[in-house]
């Protein structure tokens, strides 16, 4: 994985761009914010996906995906429970040529069936294609049709966590031959490489496979991974803070400095700004939130301008500086969002931006009253255990081991969400949905343990981008000790955001010279592995289709 809570994480960080229908002021929807507006998102884009899946199997010209069930265990570390369930995930042989690889792609912390363009379009038709693999999305544990449990107690998440869904990857891959028909039955990591590719969370899981099951995951490609994890993760905003239009930058610093000032004073100034942002009848903290929630559509950016949420920065940066982007204008608008004079300057800027957050309230929120949908303090809004209430899935792994909770900026550094927005804060979310006492313990440790900056392993590839948001958390961090490494398996995109090698066009021709360089390169590091695979076997092997 990933309005409101963009101050905690980012899921998905979502790992799933997606912009609902035709918003005129999209706001990102980040995997850990509010629970009216985590459940709404929710909502929307289970039904979105799932069509997406079924667009996709209709497509003519679409390589031909089976959706199946896979029986994985609930618990893999307890001997004495035998119960299963059903892993969803999809299936093509399109391209497969024996001794081809079996490409498996992450599903990651939402549904699978938002991975199906990859596998048609993007790295996993590009791995199958030229080396004659097999493809598959395994969707994770809990997440889109992947129950695991009949309802969402805290006691029925406790199967949801990092170990138990690294073991599924390595049971998966050593038991698919059982389901598969006769003419496949041969294909296990002792004789076929599985191949692990995730981004994001699933690039982090995909890096952490090499760790613990090297046997069972021959190699990985690790997009975007994040295998760091902390509690405290304010360095989520640094990227879009020092490469963003510096005018942009320079009005949402100054709007968040008014707002930690103001709300310091209090009274009619504060009371006036917030009413200025439409948002006067939130609590500070969650007006912050609220207002600043805009800033997790940075993560959508992408070098293909057609995928959906690539253009959103540069459309809301234009309508507060500099009128760029003018379809965003709102005709039943009594004041116009674009700015379009000459001599633009911050107040301006500010004045567009309140504008703009009055003007998304509608698409943020719909006809939801906006302390229900918005806010934070009301204890019902976290109630519900059934299945539909999925938003809770991410957000307990983040409470429990993950962390990545999104405050101001320290003392001493320019900061773009106001410093009011900070932990104690945005530890509520976990106490409140889960009943967790005020001194609870993300054990980041769970994580940790696999290596964080330091994870390195001979068959695992890093891809990151200068622009990700979370590049802090990867192993190309400034705080990383690999952050300088220029080998083959250990490439930073120029100009890139979020696992941004995942999509693709179909042609690696057709696309930026920059990401054909990673591509042919994900297929050659690939390619060279199968060789290697093959070669320790005594097999003779070579790929279908020339790189």
């Amino acid at each position: 994985m990933r309005a409101g809570f963009i101050a905690t994480t980012i899921a998905a960080f979502a790992s799933v761009s997606l912009v609902l229908g035709e918003e005129r002021f999209p706001r990102y929807q980040p995997a850990f914010q509010p629970p009216g507006l985590r459940r709404r998102h929710e909502e929307a884009l289970k039904v979105e996906l799932e069509k997406r899946a079924l667009d996709g199997s209709s497509n003519p010209n679409a390589i031909p995906y089976s959706q199946l069930w896979f029986p994985q265990k609930v618990d893999h570390f307890d001997p004495s429970n035998n119960n299963t369930f059903q892993q969803r995930y999809w299936i093509s042989t399109h391209f497969y040529k024996p001794g081809g690889p079996v490409f498996v792609l992450e599903g990651g912390e939402t549904s699978g069936a938002g991975r199906i363009e990859y596998m048609q379009t993007g790295i996993g038709r590009y791995i199958t294609e030229y080396l004659g693999g097999i493809g598959i999305i395994l969707e994770h544990r809990y997440y889109g049709k992947s129950y695991v449990t009949p309802n969402l107690t805290v006691e029925n998440l406790k199967w949801l966590n990092t170990a138990q869904s690294l073991k599924d990857n390595a049971y998966f891959a050593e038991n698919l031959w059982k389901e598969l028909p006769a003419n496949l039955s041969h294909i296990r990591p002792d004789t076929t490489p599985f191949i692990s590719y995730g981004g994001s969370y699933a690039g982090a899981k995909s890096a952490f496979l090499q760790v613990e099951y090297p046997e069972a995951y021959y190699g990985s490609l690790a997009s975007s991974a994040v295998t760091w994890a902390g509690e405290n993760f304010w360095e989520y905003n640094e990227p879009v803070r020092k490469v963003g239009d510096p005018t942009c930058i320079a009005i949402l610093e100054e709007t968040a400095r008014r707002i930690d000032t103001y709300s310091a004073v209090g009274g009619s100034v504060w009371s006036d700004f917030k009413q200025l942002f439409g948002v006067k009848r939130l609590e500070d903290r969650d007006a912050a939130n609220f207002i600043f929630g805009i800033l997790g559509i940075w993560q959508g950016g992408n070098w293909d301008k057609n995928q959906s949420g690539a253009k959103d920065w540069d459309r809301f940066c234009g309508n507060i500086t500099e009128g760029l982007g003018q379809d965003y204008s709102v005709p039943d608008c009594p004041e116009k969002v674009l700015s379009e004079r000459s001599d633009f300057d911050l107040e301006e800027g500010i004045y567009n931006f309140a504008r703009w957050t009055r003007a998304s309230l509608g698409s943020s929120c719909g006809d939801e009253d906006l302390v229900k949908c918005a806010g934070t303090w009301n204890l019902n809004g976290y109630e519900g255990e059934s299945l539909n209430d999925s938003w809770k899935l991410w957000t307990w792994q983040v409470c429990t081991e993950w962390g990545y909770l999104i405050p101001g900026a320290p003392a001493g550094f320019p900061t773009l969400i106001p410093r009011i927005v900070d932990l104690k804060y945005l530890r509520r979310i976990c106490q409140n949905s889960f009943k967790m006492p005020p001194d609870f313990v993300i054990d980041t440790s769970k994580v940790l343990k696999y290596g964080g900056y330091n994870l390195t392993a001979p068959r695992l590839m890093y891809i990151d981008g200068t622009h990700d948001p979370w590049l802090y958390a990867t192993p190309h961090s400034l705080h990383s000790p690999q952050k300088d490494r220029s080998d083959r398996l250990s490439i930073l995109i120029q100009e890139a955001w979020h696992h941004n090698d995942e999509n693709g066009l179909g042609d690696i021709s057709k696309e930026p010279m920059r990401i054909q360089d990673v591509h042919y390169q994900e297929i050659e590091v690939v390619r060279d592995w199968v060789l290697e695979f093959h070669e320790n076997k005594g097999n003779k092997w070579e790929p279908p289709k020339k790189i």
